[in-house]
């Protein structure tokens, strides 16, 4: 998880051994043997049986990130939050790195997520940046800390070496993705420019594997709002995020009581008075999420229990 410099002759010849190496799947995902603290670990692939780190559903939502403002520490807000904001806007992906301040804090495992510009923390020579993961059970991120090498002239105005393009592939790590086969794309495990600070196709498609399988499943349910009395309506079961395969059931409430309605992704039902369909997901790992629309039966504005 470490970020270097190498020339463009250097890179070129060595991502293409590195390419030829690994399988056809362009992104992986760091997968970490142990809890603790650690700035290394495995490529794995998205559907690794034993899975990658990863931060818990409830904690995807504004990751807060500190800068300490030691060192080359000052100024660079607007890098901070230009590399956040491209994580942040992942279709499909509730990663967001948010700037929270300025934090004396820094290279250590003390609860805070800090940014940090320092001679050493395993991070000198052609090392630009290094990131530290804190996991516990089940390879849950509870913790990050990056690290830059305060012996490198680090710039904000897009030219070399760029500060925004360097920690938004650190942000990358930091969310659980480990490097990729892509050239140009941010996650790359070379610095080739500023053109790091926009994410390629596959840094995105690295994010949205975590959400989708860590993430928060999602159930909505589609179709009419309103029937007339004893007319068959149809409704559709969306789920997203957690893992699929997805088992979907329904069932209806109303003044009647509770109806189930069989399984799958579509619902057909009926009846005199308004009702609430139900959709329950459970998706591989035993998820649960749920979907509901109220239905008006015309003439029947009863409410469902």
């Amino acid at each position: 998880m470490k970020r270097s410099r190498i020339s463009a002759l250097v890179l070129a010849t060595v991502l293409g051994l590195w390419l030829a190496a690994l399988p056809l799947q362009a992104y992986t995902m760091l997968q970490v043997s142990q809890s603790g603290r650690v700035t290394s670990g495995a490529r794995v692939a998205c559907e690794h049986p034993g899975g990658f780190a990863h931060w818990n559903p409830a904690r995807n939502s504004n990751i807060q990130w500190w800068m300490n403002h030691f060192n080359q520490g000052l100024g660079k807000i607007d890098a901070v939050r230009g590399a956040a904001a491209a994580w942040t806007n992942v279709p499909n992906a509730d990663h967001r790195p948010v700037f929270a301040g300025y934090s004396p804090f820094g290279w250590a495992t003390d609860g805070r997520n800090t940014i940090i510009f320092a001679n050493g923390n395993g991070c000198t020579g052609s090392c630009l940046a290094l990131t530290a993961l804190v996991t516990q059970n089940d390879q849950e991120i509870i913790e990050s800390d990056i690290t830059f090498n305060n012996a490198v002239n680090w710039q904000t105005n897009g030219t070399d070496i760029d500060t925004q393009a360097v920690l938004t592939h650190e942000f990358g790590h930091s969310l659980g993705i480990h490097h990729s086969s892509v050239p140009r794309a941010t996650m790359e495990p070379f610095y080739s420019g500023p053109g790091g600070r926009t994410l390629a196709v596959d840094d995105h498609s690295a994010l949205q594997c975590s959400q989708n399988r860590y993430g928060y499943l999602r159930v909505r349910v589609h179709g009419p709002t309103s029937i007339g009395p004893n007319e068959t309506g149809t409704w559709i079961c969306a789920a997203s995020g957690g893992g699929p395969p997805y088992t979907h059931s329904w069932l209806k409430t109303s003044v009647h009581g509770i109806t189930r309605l069989g399984f799958g992704m579509r619902a057909e039902t009926s009846d005199s008075v308004s009702f609430n369909i139900v959709c329950d997901v459970i998706d591989r790992d035993g998820r649960i999420g749920t979907g509901h629309r109220f239905v008006t039966v015309s003439g029947h504005p009863d409410h469902p229990f």
